[in-house]
């Protein structure tokens, strides 16, 4: 199975469902998320687009927004999540990816009117795969940053996330995580 990298952000939409509303929020992500297409193209070269840009997907189970890139973003009545389709291992081991994701992450978080941001794997013991269903779609950020505080403790200073050094969790994926202060929405 593969552990995907998983950012959860505080958001600030009045209707998540308004589509129109949050695909002009997310329209502005565009440029960065070209450099990410670019990226993706250049390490493999039979990658392709599946979605050139923001569109609302209704499923009978969540109600997303997948973009350029293979980002996708699915909403909590207080939260998102903000999927960049990368292996958390790689994430980790990597740091040209991470200089190449986190901008991206960070730039969505804020479209989004999140002030922090959460990066962690897509799965543990404390939030699952899917936080946004927490509390029945009701969990809010400090519910989640406690959760995770209780179940693999404190994250990693903010500074550690673009420095090098990280390759040494790579094993233990799930153990770490990452909460960053954003600044005003």
């Amino acid at each position: 199975m593969s552990i995907g990298t998983q950012g959860i952000t505080e958001h600030r939409v009045p209707n998540f469902r308004d589509a129109t509303d949050v695909i002009a929020r997310l329209t502005p992500t565009g440029s960065c998320l070209a450099a990410v297409q670019e990226f993706l193209r250049r390490e493999n070269p039979t990658w392709t687009e599946t979605h050139q840009a923001w569109t609302a997907v209704e499923d009978y189970t969540y109600f997303a927004y997948w973009g350029p890139g293979s980002f996708s973003v699915m909403f909590g009545t207080h939260i998102a999540e903000i999927n960049p389709g990368i292996r958390y291992s790689v994430f980790l081991e990597m740091p040209s990816h991470r200089s190449l994701y986190v901008p991206v992450i960070e730039t969505i978080a804020r479209a989004l009117g999140g002030m922090r941001l959460v990066i962690k794997s897509d799965l543990d013991n404390a939030l699952g795969d899917e936080p946004i269903y927490l509390n029945d779609g009701s969990a809010n950020l400090d519910e989640c940053i406690g959760r995770l505080r209780q179940s693999l403790g404190e994250p990693l200073p903010q500074s550690q996330i673009l420095a090098g050094g990280l390759e040494k969790y790579a094993d233990l994926e799930r153990e770490i995580w990452f909460l960053e202060n954003l600044g005003k929405a």
